[in-house]
């Protein structure tokens, strides 16, 4: 993608701009005063908390630039930090919208991330991230097997079941902000394709991280069963994408690991 901090910037300019008329539509029609009450509920168990993890996934990817060895990496890091307070800014910016029609939506938020059994896993997992001091294992833990799935879940999938339940704008929304999370891919697979041609016993290395990372983040993930809703697709299929996703991503990175996913 070339992507210089100029080249960035015209990127992002053109996402917000996309993504500001979204949320001056939902303002200045009654979009969010039709909203099923139902839907209201569903979304107020999920899309507020998302800012905590979401927030954790910032603070690793900027962990992993302060401590890179090449500025290239760093460079890369700035940018997908940066995306991550895009996505925290628009989460809570919808929040906040909502708070209009349905006064203290997202206030429980916190205590919900602190306590809500079906988050305590994914917490879990995030809080030994965070005190994972090595840029090595944070890059494969964050970049290579949590962000893809995390991201595919509600980014993708989330926003499809936006859509399901009368809610297309906030549908785009998650779409957009999946947009960064593809390039945060981008620049992974690339690094580890360049590491492994440069040294290839990295490749074990990065297999055997992994195999560390992976259950632990297909468990977080799989507690969330509770927030998905549709009747359309089933939670088992959600699932099976996930991996099979994530799966596709490690082939293309050279990391293929054979039946352990």
């Amino acid at each position: 993608r070339e992507t210089t901090y100029t080249r960035y910037t015209e990127l992002q300019k053109a996402k917000e701009t996309f993504v500001d008329g979204l949320l001056r539509s939902m303002e200045e029609t009654p979009y969010d005063r039709e909203l099923p009450d139902a839907w209201l509920s569903q979304l107020e168990g999920w899309l507020p908390v998302l800012r905590y993890p979401c927030h954790a996934l910032q603070m690793l990817a900027a962990y992993v630039g302060q401590m890179a060895l090449a500025s290239s990496i760093v460079i890369a890091c700035c940018f997908q930090t940066g995306d991550e307070m895009r996505r925290i800014q628009r989460l809570a910016y919808r929040m906040r919208q909502l708070q209009d029609i349905r006064p203290g939506f997202g206030a429980e938020s916190k205590s919900e991330w602190e306590r809500a059994p079906i988050w305590q896993p994914l917490r879990a997992l995030i809080e030994r991230l965070l005190v994972t001091y090595d840029p090595g294992e944070a890059f494969i833990a964050v970049n290579l097997v949590l962000e893809p799935m995390f991201d595919r879940l509600f980014m993708s999938e989330f926003a499809h079941l936006a859509e399901q339940n009368r809610d297309p704008l906030l549908g785009r929304i998650l779409s957009s902000l999946g947009e960064d999370c593809l390039w945060h891919r981008s620049w992974s697979r690339a690094l580890v394709l360049a590491a492994s041609e440069e040294a290839p016993e990295l490749r074990a290395a990065l297999r055997e991280g992994v195999t560390r990372w992976h259950e632990p983040a297909c468990a977080a993930l799989d507690a969330l069963q509770p927030l998905w809703t549709s009747e359309a697709r089933s939670w088992a299929q959600v699932q099976r994408e996930l991996r099979a996703d994530c799966a596709r991503f490690l082939e293309s990175a050279g990391l293929a690991a054979g039946g352990t996913l």
